[in-house]
């Protein structure tokens, strides 16, 4: 569940440009170490929330879960596309 703590989180991770979209993306960034936070879309397949799942427990990398589908998520992030996962980076 999406909080209004996180949903500021997320906003600032954005306008700092401090965010990756994509599922190859979110699992380099997990398995990289340069993962803070992932979110995933209510609608993400079975196979790819289990991947992301398992890499993120074994970096203790916490993941959310948008109720919305990717297109809501790509809405919320004001992308002109959808948006299945999405990385909120580790700030340097």
């Amino acid at each position: 569940m999406i909080t209004e703590a996180f949903e500021k989180e997320l906003k600032e991770a954005i306008e700092s440009n401090n965010v990756m979209f994509g599922v190859k993306e979110t699992l380099k960034e997990i398995k990289t170490g340069n993962a803070k936070k992932v979110v995933v879309a209510s609608n993400i397949p079975e196979n790819l929330k289990e991947d992301i799942e398992h890499y993120a427990k074994l970096s203790k990398v916490p993941v959310e879960y948008f109720e919305g589908d990717n297109m809501e998520l790509g809405t919320k992030c004001k992308r002109s596309h959808s948006v299945l996962t999405l990385t909120i980076l580790k700030s340097w």
